[in-house]
């Protein structure tokens, strides 16, 4: 592979940062600030330098990455949007992040989601996402799409590892031209995942492309360790409705199956009976209709199972001052902050999450048998499925108007094509980029499906799609910045280490009474030198992406002060985490 001049990281893959890394003077503290200057210039509200390896850099060392708020990250707090666990400390890192970091990849951000994952769009602890192709439409789908920040984050080049219960990995990816793919259960440990309906929950990666999804699942799926994970711990295995899609849909769907035809696909138009029956409601309220399941199964699913799940997280993550799901105030687990935040408007009586009943409900003596916790599910079809991943995409306001919350609703938009039956019934799926509408300019993703542990055959069907048509198209609300592009010369900087930037204190002084929010900083510290022949002449300061004074540097010690200010933001529906970073 030829050396090229400049890296844009934006727009490079895993394999070109892998060999800059390891033929150029490109080093780890270089890619991950420019990712920190992409996060303060576009993301206001929103690392310390790795040992260089003896060896070539291997996928994904000294690569970037950013997890959802509901992953254990040691030493920082997993919230999962919830205000209720907004002080709740990890002291562990999830399973999928210590073999990121264990493989030398750099966490640089959480990203947002709604409280506990109940929901799609709606805000949580520290506000909502907004899309960076169109604002005025929401960046995934209104009642399933928890993982919307960290779609944002891929799609806006911040660096990506959501989850998924009904379709919250699979809709951020469509509406953000990215690939999600939705595995089949156990593919990917879940272990040290704040959870939610655990016969549902996977882990969902968002990547700008195959090839890296590819060399991401090379990483992230080897977890020799089953506790905490629902289907990893398990030792047996488990024995007609319409949705919206508007015509400019249709347009990509007629494209996307000219495209498959082109490369060799025999598509045939069809139903997908396990989603119909699945959907059929028998009674008002009915959330699943699935042959064999227990009358209770839902109540239980949605309200006992996930009181003992989030006591055991809580309990092996052994957090002092929350260590038992006892202990939680449960009217401040998902409070609401917009006006249609509220289930009741959105989803059936029996898809309710029953948090005020949680607590009535646990205790040791009425902790179900586990073998209890297996209904029968339908199996699918050998042959794939190809559809787009959402029909249509609801407006941004859609918390607040009804109308707007009616039309968000619509199979199709409330959830990903697919409805809740893709996870309950364990069905995988990747979704690709299949083009942008063109009357709003959000993407619409092209998913493959098919049986359980068919994954290889989908991510191949995904990677030729993803070849032949290149669909995804950037952002323009997230545009590349001259930081994004990093000047290289040949010669590796392997094995090699400069010095270490030690900081000693970090001082906030906030001035009150003013228009604008004014803040004077001062951080002081020093610079450890690791090889002597190495001389630090300055040190640079970026503020919100932009260059700010340098740090006065003499002698080893160096400081930074600076007068900081910027307009007052005032949110419509304020969020505690929000006020908490003011």
């Amino acid at each position: 592979m030829a050396i090229p001049q400049t890296l844009a990281i934006t727009t490079a893959t895993i394999s070109q940062i892998q060999h800059a890394l390891a033929t150029t003077n490109l080093t780890s503290v270089d890619l991950v600030a420019s990712f920190l200057h992409r996060i303060g210039k576009l993301d206001h509200r929103g690392v310390r330098q790795l040992p260089r390896s003896r060896t070539s850099p291997s996928p994904p060392e000294g690569v970037p990455f950013t997890i959802k708020d509901s992953f254990q990250a040691k030493g920082l707090t997993v919230a999962a949007g919830s205000p209720a666990f907004e002080h709740l400390e990890s002291s562990s890192d999830a399973a999928v992040v210590k073999l990121l970091r264990d493989a030398g990849a750099v966490l640089v951000e959480k990203t947002n989601m709604p409280p506990m994952a109940d929901g799609g769009s709606q805000r949580g602890l520290y506000g909502r996402s907004l899309s960076p192709y169109n604002p005025e439409y929401l960046c995934t789908s209104f009642a399933s799409g928890s993982s919307h920040g960290s779609g944002v984050a891929t799609a806006a080049s911040f660096a990506r590892l959501g989850s998924e219960t009904v379709s919250s990995g699979r809709a951020p990816a469509s509406h953000k031209a990215l690939v999600g793919y939705s595995p089949s259960r156990g593919v990917i440990p879940s272990r040290r995942l704040w959870p939610l309906y655990l016969t549902c929950d996977v882990v969902v990666p968002h990547t700008k492309s195959v090839s890296d999804m590819l060399a991401l699942l090379n990483i992230v799926t080897d977890d020799p360790r089953p506790t905490g994970d629902f289907w990893r711990e398990q030792t047996t295995t488990s024995s007609g409705y319409s949705v919206v899609c508007t015509d400019a849909t249709l347009l990509l769907w007629e494209r996307a199956r000219a495209d498959l035809e082109s490369l060799g696909a025999t598509v045939v138009e069809t139903d997908l009976p396990m989603v119909e029956n699945y959907c059929k409601k028998l009674f008002d309220g009915q959330a699943a209709n699935v042959p064999g399941m227990p009358s209770s199964w839902m109540d239980t699913e949605r309200c006992q199972m996930i009181a003992i799940a989030w006591d055991d997280f809580l309990k092996y993550n052994a957090d002092p001052r929350c260590s038992r799901f006892a202990s939680v105030d449960v009217h401040k687990i998902n409070p609401g902050f917009a006006p249609m935040d509220d289930p009741a408007e959105s989803t059936e009586q029996q898809n309710h999450v029953h948090y005020a009943e949680m607590l009535e409900h646990f205790s040791p003596s009425r902790r179900p048998a586990r073998e209890t916790w297996k209904p029968g599910w339908t199996r699918m079809a050998t042959t794939p499925k190809y559809s787009p991943t959402n029909g249509d995409v609801g407006r941004a306001d859609a918390e607040e108007d009804r109308g707007s919350m009616l039309h968000a609703l619509q199979d199709g938009v409330k959830y990903s094509n697919g409805d809740r039956a893709m996870k309950h019934l364990g069905i995988p799926a990747v979704s690709v980029p299949m083009g942008k509408l063109p009357d709003k300019g959000i993407p619409v993703g092209l998913t493959f499906a098919g049986r359980a542990w068919s994954d290889n055959d989908l991510l191949r069907y995904a990677f030729a799609y993803e070849a032949a048509t290149r669909r995804r198209e950037d952002p323009s609300g997230a545009p590349r910045l001259p930081t994004d592009a990093l000047r290289l010369s040949q010669g590796s900087l392997v094995g090699t280490a400069a010095c270490e930037l030690i900081v000693e204190e970090i001082r906030v002084d906030r001035l009150s009474g003013t228009e604008l929010k004014v803040r004077n900083v001062l951080v002081r510290g020093k610079v450890k030198a690791i090889d002597a022949a190495v001389c630090v002449e300055s040190i640079q300061v970026y503020v919100n992406g932009c260059l700010s004074d340098s740090a006065a540097f003499e002698g080893g010690n160096w400081s930074w002060r600076v007068e900081l200010r910027r307009e007052r933001i005032a949110d419509k529906y304020p969020t505690p985490g929000k006020k908490g970073c003011d």
